[in-house]
C-alpha cells in the first residue's frame, strides 16, 4: 500500500469511514489533513506518486509517535 492510500484509509478510519466527512474535516493542524483525499497537493497537476521512502512533512513524526505509543502506553 503507498503512503498516500494509507494516509487515505486513516483519514477515513478516524472520520467513521465517511468521504464526505473526510472533506469536510476541519482539524487542520493534522500533519496529514493537506493528504486527506489521497494526494499530495504539492505535486498537482505532477503525474506519480511519491517516491519510495520519500515521507510527506509531519508524517514522520506522527508515524513515530504512534510508535512510541504502542511500545509504551500509557497506564
Amino acid at each position: 500500500m503507498s503512503i498516500l492510500k494509507a494516509i487515505r484509509k486513516k483519514c477515513l478510519d478516524c472520520c467513521g469511514n465517511s468521504p464526505k466527512e473526510v472533506g469536510l474535516c476541519r482539524i487542520e493542524d493534522c500533519p496529514l489533513h493537506s493528504y486527506r483525499f489521497g494526494r499530495n497537493p504539492k505535486r498537482a497537476g505532477i503525474a506519480g506518486k511519491l517516491s519510495k521512502g520519500q515521507i510527506p512533512p509531519g508524517l514522520k513524526k506522527y508515524i513515530d509517535s504512534r510508535r512510541d505509543f504502542k511500545t509504551n502506553p500509557a497506564d
